[in-house]
C-alpha cells in the first residue's frame, strides 16, 4: 500500500479523530493534504464541521447538567474561566461563535457555557455558525498553505514529508510555549480560584442578546 491509499483510506479517520481534541493542526495537514490531491476538500471540511459541533455541543451539555465536576479536576482552568466570564458580560454572542479561534478555550469553554446556563438553542444556533466559520476558515488556511508551497518549491513530491513534520513540529513548540507561559503567569499574579457560583443570566445587563 502506497502513501496516496495509506491517506486515501485513512486520512478522513485520522482527522475525524484529531478534530475530537484541538484539531486546528489535524485540519491544517488534511486540507494541505487536500492541496496535494491526497482528499477531498469539501469532505475535510464537512468532517471538521460535524467533528467540532458534535464535541462542543456535548460538552455543553455535560457542563449544563454538571453531571461531571470538571473545575475541580482541573484547577488549571481557574484562570481561563475567569477570563471567559469578562468576555461573556461583553458579548455572549461573540464568545460562542470565536471561542474555538482562541488558543486554549476549545475544550473549556463550551463546558463553562453549559455552566453558566447559556440558553440552549442560542448555543445550538450560535455554535454551529461558530464551528462552519471555523472549519471553512482553517480549511483554507491550509489549503492556501499547500499552495503556497507549490509556489516556492521545484519539488513539492519530495518536500512533503518534511512539511508534514515541519507543521506538527511547530504545533508542538507553540503547544508547550503557551503552557509554559501560563504556569509563569498564574505563578506571577497568584490567581485565585473562580467563585463557587458560576451562573451567568442571558438576560444581565451588558449581555448580548
Amino acid at each position: 500500500m502506497d502513501l496516496v491509499q495509506i491517506l486515501s483510506t485513512y486520512g478522513y479517520w485520522a482527522l475525524a479523530v484529531g478534530i475530537l481534541m484541538e484539531g486546528e493542526t489535524i485540519l491544517v495537514v488534511a486540507a494541505f493534504l487536500a492541496r496535494r490531491g491526497y482528499l477531498e476538500l469539501h469532505w475535510v471540511i464537512l468532517i471538521a464541521f460535524i467533528g467540532t459541533y458534535i464535541t462542543d455541543q456535548t460538552l455543553f451539555h455535560i457542563g449544563r447538567h454538571r453531571r461531571f465536576p470538571l473545575l475541580t479536576r482541573r484547577p488549571g482552568w481557574d484562570q481561563r474561566v475567569a477570563t471567559l466570564r469578562r468576555w461573556l458580560q461583553r458579548n455572549q454572542n461573540l464568545v460562542i461563535v470565536g471561542f474555538r479561534f482562541v488558543y486554549g478555550f476549545r475544550t473549556v469553554t463550551p463546558y463553562m457555557l453549559g455552566v453558566f446556563r447559556i440558553p440552549v438553542k442560542k448555543y445550538f444556533i450560535l455554535n454551529g455558525l461558530g464551528g462552519l466559520v471555523w472549519s471553512f476558515a482553517i480549511a483554507y488556511l491550509g489549503y492556501g498553505f499547500g499552495l503556497f508551497i507549490e509556489e516556492i518549491l521545484a519539488d513539492v513530491k519530495q518536500a512533503e514529508l518534511w512539511v508534514l513534520v515541519g507543521i506538527f513540529a511547530g504545533s508542538v513548540v507553540l503547544i508547550i510555549f503557551h503552557q509554559i507561559r501560563r504556569i509563569r503567569a498564574r505563578a506571577r499574579l497568584g490567581i485565585p480560584p473562580v467563585s463557587n457560583d458560576p451562573t451567568i443570566e442571558a438576560s444581565s445587563p451588558g449581555k448580548s442578546e
